[in-house]
């Protein structure tokens, strides 16, 4: 298991869109989703919420403004394995201990 937290597959394809939107600050990718998607704010922030609480997003908050939306190393390496590109993370590569948490 990757996570503690299960993500769905809408959850793991917003991975992908934030790094296409990379340097866009957490209301710019909301308001930008919920239009190219015809989704609700609400349900793009609920779904980006999911994915920073499972530690694969960093985010802004009300103590940190004006942080653009970016991937972590665990969110970088869930990407590359949806992908399948996990050639890329060299034959020595084990994610069991990036995926562990307190």
């Amino acid at each position: 298991m990757l996570v503690r937290k299960k993500l769905s597959m809408k959850q793991i394809k917003y991975l992908s869109k934030i790094e296409e939107n990379h340097g866009l600050l957490y209301y710019q990718l909301v308001n930008k989703l919920s239009i190219e998607q015809g989704v609700p704010r609400s349900t793009i922030r609920w779904n980006l919420n999911k994915l920073r609480d499972a530690g694969m997003i960093i985010t802004g908050n009300k103590n940190a403004k004006g942080v653009p939306v970016s991937l972590t190393e665990k969110g970088k390496i869930l990407l590359l394995l949806t992908e399948g590109k996990h050639e890329f993370l060299g034959k020595f590569y084990c994610p069991k201990t990036l995926f562990k948490t307190k």
